[in-house]
């Protein structure tokens, strides 16, 4: 879901079709919460999750590390200098723009970094376009509202032998000779290589805390609603019509949030839910 589908199904969920009193910068927030609450449930069932590659390009020994860095896995000198994209369309294949790439088709790329449609990311077969372009063999675009927006680097995946990346040790700062390019230390946010004169790039491995919607996998996402609505929803007094439809639906999405809990952890529920909303007046289903 988008966060236009989920800010929607969220104001369905608290009565209030409308914008009146829960502005869409509130339910964001919310929304925002939830997709860590969930971060934090699914990581902590699979560590796999949200770990990623990044390409890192840099004219120096010193790299930038992603803002969303938290805890760097591995780092490999990848042995060539990736190219900047500026464009990947939304289409069946995502045709990617990438002036200059100097690669050839059937080569084998990884790009990282692109954000709108990051379907893109990855690594990929392509087949040459133009000097300034080439296709992605076997992707697709995300559709609609998920156009390319910014970001993204590409390069070519080393091969065997002597071409391929070799993985860099890491040292304390203090240990640095500034001559050896087979290791790195930290620096504040920045990643050195302990050889003034390296010319390469960097692939990176490391974890990172999920931020975006994107981060939290498709079937999961009604625990995005149901967290929002418990938390925005307003109960009425006892003596208000309204109370028992009111309560009726916050505990729905509480038993929603459950069940999506449920999901993660593997645990089959129970008692089965039914998926069909409290029929309440006014209320349009998700």
């Amino acid at each position: 879901m988008t966060e236009a589908q989920l800010i929607q199904a969220i104001r369905n969920g608290i009565i209030e079709p409308q914008p009146k009193t829960v502005s869409n910068a509130s339910i964001s927030t919310w929304i925002a919460d939830a997709v860590r609450a969930l971060g934090l449930e699914i990581k902590g069932r699979d560590s796999r999750y949200f770990e990623k590659s990044a390409l890192l390009s840099s004219y120096t020994n010193v790299f930038a590390r992603p803002s969303d860095c938290q805890t760097i896995l591995r780092v490999w000198d990848i042995r060539t200098r990736a190219k900047a994209i500026t464009g990947a369309t939304n289409a069946s294949p995502i045709v990617i723009t990438a002036v200059g790439h100097g690669l050839s088709t059937d080569d084998i790329v990884f790009i990282a970094g692109v954000l709108g449609n990051t379907a893109a990311n990855g690594t990929w077969k392509i087949t040459v376009v133009s000097d300034d372009s080439f296709s992605l063999t076997g992707s697709a675009g995300l559709g609609e509202g998920y156009d390319y927006t910014s970001g993204g680097l590409v390069a070519k995946w080393p091969g065997s032998g002597d071409d391929q990346h070799i993985p860099l040790a890491q040292i304390p700062p203090s240990h640095s000779s500034l001559d050896d390019d087979s290791r790195w230390f930290v620096r504040s946010k920045q990643i050195v290589v302990d050889d003034i004169g390296f010319e390469n790039d960097l692939l990176l491995e490391h974890t990172y805390s999920p931020s975006s919607i994107d981060d939290i996998p498709e079937e999961y996402h009604a625990g995005l609603v149901a967290w929002p609505v418990m938390n925005l929803i307003r109960i009425p007094k006892p003596e208000d019509s309204n109370y028992e439809d009111v309560l009726k639906q916050r505990q729905y999405y509480a038993a929603e949030w459950k069940r999506v809990l449920g999901a993660i952890q593997g645990i089959t529920m129970a008692t089965h839910l039914n998926h069909q909303l409290p029929k309440t007046g006014g209320i349009g289903a998700l």
